[in-house]
């Protein structure tokens, strides 16, 4: 599971990246249960933070 600040999460898929060798994660980015506004803030701070850097810096024929 992917939970924390942008740093955490870039961070821990990196470590899962570095252990698995992996090109491509499957991440759920709503949370049932979690407000809609709430959801939707995760979705953008995924899509604007995190997203950028880890195309940057895994680079994968999937993002291509």
């Amino acid at each position: 599971m992917l939970v924390g600040s942008p740093e955490q999460v870039i961070d821990k898929f990196g470590r899962y990246q570095e252990a698995f060798g992996h090109e491509l994660s499957g991440v759920s980015l709503e949370v049932a249960g979690l407000p809609e506004d709430e959801n939707r803030e995760s979705v953008e701070t995924f899509v604007t933070e995190v997203l950028p850097v880890l195309r940057s810096s895994y680079p994968s024929r999937v993002w291509a």
